[in-house]
Protein backbone atom coordinates (compact mmCIF):
# COMPACT_ATOMS: atom_id res chain seq x y z
CA UNK A 1 0.00 0.00 0.00
CA UNK A 2 1.43 3.41 -1.03
CA UNK A 3 0.35 6.44 1.03
CA UNK A 4 0.76 10.04 -0.07
CA UNK A 5 0.24 13.32 1.73
CA UNK A 6 0.42 16.94 0.60
CA UNK A 7 2.31 19.35 2.87
CA UNK A 8 1.79 23.10 3.01
CA UNK A 9 4.01 25.80 4.49
CA UNK A 10 3.94 29.57 4.85
CA UNK A 11 7.67 29.84 4.12
CA UNK A 12 8.86 30.76 0.61
CA UNK A 13 10.42 27.87 -1.33
CA UNK A 14 12.59 28.49 -4.38
CA UNK A 15 13.04 26.18 -7.36
CA UNK A 16 16.58 25.54 -6.13
CA UNK A 17 15.22 24.40 -2.75
CA UNK A 18 12.87 22.01 -4.52
CA UNK A 19 15.64 20.66 -6.75
CA UNK A 20 17.97 20.12 -3.81
CA UNK A 21 15.06 18.96 -1.58
CA UNK A 22 15.75 21.60 1.04
CA UNK A 23 12.41 21.62 2.78
CA UNK A 24 11.34 23.95 5.61
CA UNK A 25 11.46 22.50 9.12
CA UNK A 26 7.65 22.38 9.51
CA UNK A 27 7.36 20.27 6.35
CA UNK A 28 10.13 17.92 7.51
CA UNK A 29 8.45 17.52 10.92
CA UNK A 30 5.08 16.84 9.30
CA UNK A 31 6.65 14.21 7.05
CA UNK A 32 8.27 12.49 10.04
CA UNK A 33 4.90 12.41 11.85
CA UNK A 34 3.35 10.93 8.70
CA UNK A 35 5.97 8.17 8.60
CA UNK A 36 5.37 7.37 12.27
CA UNK A 37 1.61 7.16 11.65
CA UNK A 38 2.21 4.68 8.80
CA UNK A 39 4.48 2.58 11.03
CA UNK A 40 1.80 2.52 13.76
CA UNK A 41 -0.80 1.49 11.17
CA UNK A 42 -2.81 4.65 11.93
CA UNK A 43 -3.07 5.85 8.33
CA UNK A 44 -6.20 4.52 6.71
CA UNK A 45 -7.62 3.56 10.10
CA UNK A 46 -10.06 6.45 10.31
CA UNK A 47 -11.31 6.02 6.76
CA UNK A 48 -11.88 2.28 7.28
CA UNK A 49 -13.16 2.28 10.88
CA UNK A 50 -16.14 -0.02 11.35
CA UNK A 51 -19.32 1.47 12.75
CA UNK A 52 -19.34 -0.83 15.80
CA UNK A 53 -15.87 0.49 16.75
CA UNK A 54 -17.16 4.05 16.42
CA UNK A 55 -20.19 3.21 18.59
CA UNK A 56 -17.91 1.89 21.34
CA UNK A 57 -15.72 4.99 21.07
CA UNK A 58 -18.77 7.27 21.33
CA UNK A 59 -19.91 5.43 24.46
CA UNK A 60 -16.48 5.57 26.10
CA UNK A 61 -15.39 9.09 25.15
CA UNK A 62 -18.64 11.03 24.81
CA UNK A 63 -21.70 9.42 26.39
CA UNK A 64 -20.32 8.10 29.69
CA UNK A 65 -18.21 11.17 30.57
CA UNK A 66 -20.85 13.76 29.58
CA UNK A 67 -24.38 12.35 29.63
CA UNK A 68 -26.72 10.85 32.24
CA UNK A 69 -26.76 7.14 33.07
CA UNK A 70 -30.26 6.69 31.64
CA UNK A 71 -29.11 8.33 28.39
CA UNK A 72 -26.21 5.88 28.27
CA UNK A 73 -28.73 3.07 28.68
CA UNK A 74 -30.75 4.33 25.76
CA UNK A 75 -27.66 4.57 23.54
CA UNK A 76 -26.70 1.00 24.41
CA UNK A 77 -30.24 -0.29 23.81
CA UNK A 78 -30.50 1.56 20.48
CA UNK A 79 -27.12 0.21 19.34
CA UNK A 80 -27.69 -3.39 20.42
CA UNK A 81 -31.35 -3.73 19.49
CA UNK A 82 -31.54 -1.76 16.25
CA UNK A 83 -28.43 -0.08 14.84
CA UNK A 84 -25.48 -2.49 15.06
CA UNK A 85 -27.29 -5.33 13.32
CA UNK A 86 -27.56 -3.10 10.27
CA UNK A 87 -24.37 -0.99 10.34
CA UNK A 88 -22.05 -2.66 12.87
CA UNK A 89 -19.65 -4.37 10.45
CA UNK A 90 -19.65 -1.65 7.77
CA UNK A 91 -16.79 0.88 7.38
CA UNK A 92 -17.87 4.48 8.00
CA UNK A 93 -16.91 5.59 4.49
CA UNK A 94 -19.26 2.97 3.03
CA UNK A 95 -22.41 4.25 4.80
CA UNK A 96 -24.36 6.74 2.68
CA UNK A 97 -27.55 8.71 3.20
CA UNK A 98 -29.54 6.21 1.17
CA UNK A 99 -28.45 3.46 3.60
CA UNK A 100 -29.73 5.55 6.51
CA UNK A 101 -33.01 6.24 4.71
CA UNK A 102 -33.57 2.54 3.99
CA UNK A 103 -32.84 1.76 7.65
CA UNK A 104 -35.36 4.38 8.84
CA UNK A 105 -38.00 3.20 6.35
CA UNK A 106 -37.60 -0.40 7.51
CA UNK A 107 -37.84 0.53 11.21
CA UNK A 108 -40.92 2.64 10.49
CA UNK A 109 -42.79 -0.47 9.34
CA UNK A 110 -42.55 -2.10 12.78
CA UNK A 111 -42.00 0.64 15.36
CA UNK A 112 -43.83 3.74 16.55
CA UNK A 113 -42.80 6.98 14.88
CA UNK A 114 -41.57 8.40 18.20
CA UNK A 115 -39.33 5.35 18.73
CA UNK A 116 -37.89 5.69 15.22
CA UNK A 117 -37.14 9.35 15.92
CA UNK A 118 -35.22 8.43 19.09
CA UNK A 119 -33.20 5.72 17.30
CA UNK A 120 -32.41 8.18 14.53
CA UNK A 121 -31.27 10.74 17.12
CA UNK A 122 -28.73 8.22 18.51
CA UNK A 123 -27.53 7.33 15.01
CA UNK A 124 -27.18 10.96 13.93
CA UNK A 125 -25.43 11.91 17.17
CA UNK A 126 -22.97 9.05 16.66
CA UNK A 127 -22.08 10.26 13.17
CA UNK A 128 -21.82 13.84 14.46
CA UNK A 129 -19.10 12.73 16.87
CA UNK A 130 -17.32 10.97 13.98
CA UNK A 131 -17.52 14.29 12.14
CA UNK A 132 -16.15 16.20 15.15
CA UNK A 133 -13.29 13.71 15.45
CA UNK A 134 -12.59 13.99 11.69
CA UNK A 135 -13.31 10.34 11.00
CA UNK A 136 -15.76 11.34 8.26
CA UNK A 137 -16.23 14.47 6.17
CA UNK A 138 -20.03 14.55 6.22
CA UNK A 139 -22.83 13.15 8.37
CA UNK A 140 -24.86 10.70 6.22
CA UNK A 141 -27.90 11.34 8.45
CA UNK A 142 -28.55 14.70 6.80
CA UNK A 143 -31.80 15.23 4.86
CA UNK A 144 -33.41 11.98 6.02
CA UNK A 145 -37.21 11.75 5.85
CA UNK A 146 -38.56 10.61 9.22
CA UNK A 147 -42.05 9.25 9.97
CA UNK A 148 -44.49 11.88 11.16
CA UNK A 149 -45.37 11.85 14.83
CA UNK A 150 -49.07 12.46 15.27
CA UNK A 151 -49.75 14.79 18.19
CA UNK A 152 -52.02 13.14 20.71
CA UNK A 153 -55.13 15.14 21.42
CA UNK A 154 -54.80 15.27 25.19
CA UNK A 155 -57.89 17.45 25.50
CA UNK A 156 -59.88 14.38 24.45
CA UNK A 157 -57.89 11.88 26.52
CA UNK A 158 -60.68 11.44 29.06
CA UNK A 159 -64.18 12.82 29.34
CA UNK A 160 -65.23 14.82 32.39
CA UNK A 161 -67.10 11.76 33.65
CA UNK A 162 -64.02 9.54 33.20
CA UNK A 163 -61.80 12.04 35.01
CA UNK A 164 -64.29 11.99 37.89
CA UNK A 165 -64.13 8.17 37.90
CA UNK A 166 -60.32 8.33 37.95
CA UNK A 167 -60.29 10.77 40.86
CA UNK A 168 -62.58 8.53 42.92
CA UNK A 169 -60.43 5.48 42.16
CA UNK A 170 -57.29 7.31 43.33
CA UNK A 171 -59.13 8.36 46.48
CA UNK A 172 -59.82 4.70 47.26
CA UNK A 173 -56.22 3.54 46.76
CA UNK A 174 -53.94 2.49 49.64
CA UNK A 175 -52.28 5.50 51.26
CA UNK A 176 -48.88 5.39 49.52
CA UNK A 177 -50.30 4.92 46.01
CA UNK A 178 -52.99 7.51 46.72
CA UNK A 179 -50.21 10.03 47.44
CA UNK A 180 -48.15 9.03 44.36
CA UNK A 181 -51.11 9.14 41.96
CA UNK A 182 -52.40 12.41 43.45
CA UNK A 183 -49.03 14.15 43.03
CA UNK A 184 -48.93 13.02 39.40
CA UNK A 185 -52.49 14.11 38.59
CA UNK A 186 -52.76 17.32 40.59
CA UNK A 187 -49.15 18.54 40.48
CA UNK A 188 -47.92 17.16 37.14
CA UNK A 189 -44.66 15.61 38.39
CA UNK A 190 -42.96 12.90 36.34
CA UNK A 191 -42.75 9.42 37.86
CA UNK A 192 -39.00 9.66 38.48
CA UNK A 193 -39.45 13.05 40.15
CA UNK A 194 -42.11 11.63 42.46
CA UNK A 195 -40.08 8.57 43.46
CA UNK A 196 -37.06 10.76 44.18
CA UNK A 197 -38.91 12.93 46.72
CA UNK A 198 -37.72 13.13 50.32
CA UNK A 199 -39.48 14.60 53.35
CA UNK A 200 -37.23 17.66 53.06
CA UNK A 201 -38.63 18.34 49.57
CA UNK A 202 -42.14 18.90 50.93
CA UNK A 203 -42.68 22.42 52.28
CA UNK A 204 -45.99 22.18 54.14
CA UNK A 205 -45.67 25.69 55.52
CA UNK A 206 -45.60 27.28 52.07
CA UNK A 207 -47.52 24.47 50.36
CA UNK A 208 -45.08 23.48 47.62
CA UNK A 209 -42.96 20.56 46.43
CA UNK A 210 -39.30 21.30 45.74
CA UNK A 211 -38.43 19.27 42.62
CA UNK A 212 -34.63 19.01 42.54
CA UNK A 213 -33.81 15.39 41.63
CA UNK A 214 -35.25 12.22 40.13
CA UNK A 215 -35.04 8.47 40.68
CA UNK A 216 -34.03 6.75 37.43
CA UNK A 217 -33.54 3.20 36.23
CA UNK A 218 -30.89 2.30 33.66
CA UNK A 219 -29.34 -0.83 32.21
CA UNK A 220 -25.68 -1.81 32.41
CA UNK A 221 -24.25 -5.21 31.55
CA UNK A 222 -27.81 -6.57 31.20
CA UNK A 223 -28.67 -5.51 34.77
CA UNK A 224 -31.03 -2.80 36.01
CA UNK A 225 -29.53 -0.12 38.23
CA UNK A 226 -31.34 2.66 40.07
CA UNK A 227 -29.91 5.98 41.16
CA UNK A 228 -30.81 9.51 42.16
CA UNK A 229 -29.82 12.07 39.51
CA UNK A 230 -30.56 15.66 38.62
CA UNK A 231 -33.94 16.23 36.93
CA UNK A 232 -34.45 15.77 33.21
CA UNK A 233 -33.67 19.39 32.24
CA UNK A 234 -32.76 22.69 33.90
CA UNK A 235 -36.43 23.71 33.58
CA UNK A 236 -37.37 20.63 35.59
CA UNK A 237 -35.80 22.09 38.75
CA UNK A 238 -38.79 23.97 40.14
CA UNK A 239 -41.24 24.59 42.97
CA UNK A 240 -44.68 23.10 42.38
CA UNK A 241 -47.47 24.44 44.55
CA UNK A 242 -49.93 21.85 45.87
CA UNK A 243 -53.72 21.97 46.04
CA UNK A 244 -54.83 21.95 49.69
CA UNK A 245 -56.23 18.41 49.52
CA UNK A 246 -52.94 17.06 48.15
CA UNK A 247 -50.95 18.87 50.84
CA UNK A 248 -53.21 17.36 53.51
CA UNK A 249 -52.82 13.74 52.38
CA UNK A 250 -49.03 14.20 52.01
CA UNK A 251 -48.83 15.64 55.54
CA UNK A 252 -50.77 12.69 56.95
CA UNK A 253 -48.54 10.27 55.06
CA UNK A 254 -45.33 11.95 56.29
CA UNK A 255 -46.55 11.93 59.89
CA UNK A 256 -47.05 8.15 59.69
CA UNK A 257 -43.55 7.71 58.22
CA UNK A 258 -42.08 9.62 61.15
CA UNK A 259 -44.04 7.56 63.66
CA UNK A 260 -42.89 4.32 62.03
CA UNK A 261 -39.34 5.72 61.73
CA UNK A 262 -39.07 4.36 58.18
CA UNK A 263 -35.69 4.95 56.54
CA UNK A 264 -34.61 7.65 59.03
CA UNK A 265 -31.29 8.37 57.27
CA UNK A 266 -32.55 9.43 53.86
CA UNK A 267 -36.26 9.80 54.55
CA UNK A 268 -37.38 9.13 50.99
CA UNK A 269 -41.15 9.30 50.82
CA UNK A 270 -41.78 6.04 48.99
CA UNK A 271 -39.81 3.19 50.54
CA UNK A 272 -40.50 -0.51 50.14
CA UNK A 273 -40.70 -1.74 53.74
CA UNK A 274 -39.37 -5.19 52.77
CA UNK A 275 -36.31 -4.10 50.76
CA UNK A 276 -35.82 -0.68 52.42
CA UNK A 277 -35.28 0.74 48.95
CA UNK A 278 -37.16 3.36 46.95
CA UNK A 279 -40.14 1.81 45.21
CA UNK A 280 -39.40 0.53 41.73
CA UNK A 281 -40.93 2.21 38.66
CA UNK A 282 -42.42 -1.13 37.60
CA UNK A 283 -44.24 -1.55 40.92
CA UNK A 284 -45.95 1.83 40.45
CA UNK A 285 -46.68 1.01 36.81
CA UNK A 286 -48.31 -2.34 37.70
CA UNK A 287 -50.42 -0.84 40.49
CA UNK A 288 -51.67 1.99 38.27
CA UNK A 289 -52.44 -0.40 35.41
CA UNK A 290 -54.39 -2.65 37.79
CA UNK A 291 -56.43 0.31 39.07
CA UNK A 292 -57.22 1.51 35.52
CA UNK A 293 -58.27 -1.98 34.47
CA UNK A 294 -60.74 -2.11 37.34
CA UNK A 295 -62.37 1.19 36.31
CA UNK A 296 -62.04 0.40 32.56
CA UNK A 297 -59.81 3.34 31.60
CA UNK A 298 -57.08 2.96 28.99
CA UNK A 299 -54.41 5.45 30.09
CA UNK A 300 -50.80 5.31 31.26
CA UNK A 301 -49.28 6.69 34.45
CA UNK A 302 -47.56 9.42 32.40
CA UNK A 303 -50.99 10.48 31.11
CA UNK A 304 -51.73 11.82 34.60
CA UNK A 305 -49.17 14.53 33.92
CA UNK A 306 -50.92 15.36 30.65
CA UNK A 307 -54.29 15.45 32.35
CA UNK A 308 -52.90 17.97 34.86
CA UNK A 309 -51.77 20.18 31.96
CA UNK A 310 -55.05 19.99 30.05
CA UNK A 311 -57.14 20.64 33.17
CA UNK A 312 -55.08 23.77 33.87
CA UNK A 313 -55.23 24.99 30.28
CA UNK A 314 -58.98 24.33 30.03
CA UNK A 315 -59.40 26.27 33.27
CA UNK A 316 -57.82 29.28 31.54
CA UNK A 317 -54.43 29.11 33.30
CA UNK A 318 -51.69 31.04 31.48
CA UNK A 319 -49.49 28.80 29.29
CA UNK A 320 -46.36 30.26 30.92
CA UNK A 321 -47.61 29.08 34.32
CA UNK A 322 -48.42 25.62 32.94
CA UNK A 323 -44.93 25.31 31.41
CA UNK A 324 -43.25 26.36 34.65
CA UNK A 325 -45.37 23.99 36.72
CA UNK A 326 -44.59 20.99 34.52
CA UNK A 327 -40.92 21.88 34.08
CA UNK A 328 -41.28 22.18 30.31
CA UNK A 329 -40.65 24.96 27.81
CA UNK A 330 -43.47 27.13 26.50
CA UNK A 331 -42.80 25.70 23.02
CA UNK A 332 -43.22 22.12 24.27
CA UNK A 333 -46.49 22.94 26.03
CA UNK A 334 -47.77 24.80 22.98
CA UNK A 335 -46.93 21.93 20.60
CA UNK A 336 -48.17 19.16 22.89
CA UNK A 337 -51.45 20.71 24.01
CA UNK A 338 -52.35 22.59 20.83
CA UNK A 339 -55.99 21.45 20.83
CA UNK A 340 -56.61 22.54 24.41
CA UNK A 341 -54.96 25.91 23.82
CA UNK A 342 -57.02 26.50 20.67
CA UNK A 343 -60.19 25.64 22.58
CA UNK A 344 -59.39 28.17 25.32
CA UNK A 345 -58.41 30.76 22.70
CA UNK A 346 -61.78 30.37 20.95
CA UNK A 347 -63.59 30.74 24.26
CA UNK A 348 -61.55 33.83 25.10
CA UNK A 349 -62.60 35.43 21.79
CA UNK A 350 -66.24 34.78 22.67
CA UNK A 351 -65.64 36.39 26.08
CA UNK A 352 -64.02 39.38 24.37
CA UNK A 353 -67.01 39.73 22.05
CA UNK A 354 -69.36 39.54 25.03
CA UNK A 355 -67.31 42.26 26.77
CA UNK A 356 -67.56 44.45 23.66
CA UNK A 357 -71.30 43.91 23.46
CA UNK A 358 -71.83 44.75 27.14
CA UNK A 359 -69.47 47.67 27.50
CA UNK A 360 -69.11 49.38 24.17
CA UNK A 361 -72.22 48.87 22.05
CA UNK A 362 -74.48 49.63 25.00
CA UNK A 363 -72.90 53.07 25.46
Amino acid sequence: MIYTQIYTTNKKITEKDIKEKKWPKDVIDAHKDFEVSITRNEIGKKENMLFNNLAQLVLDEHVRPNLRANTESYYITSYNTHILECFGGIPLNKIDSIDIQKFINNKSKHLKASTVHRIYAVLSSTFNKALDWKYIKENPCKNIALPKIENKNYSELLSAEEISTLMKAIENESEMYKVIFSIALYCGLRQGEILGLTIADIDLKNNYIDVNKQYVAHYKNSKVYHEITLPKTDNSIRKVYMPEDVANIIEQYINKLKVLNINPDKQFLFINSKTQRVYDHNAVYRRFKKMCKEIELNITFHDLRHLQATMMINSGVNIVVVAKRLGDTIETISDTYLHSIEKVEKESVNQLQEFINNNIRTN
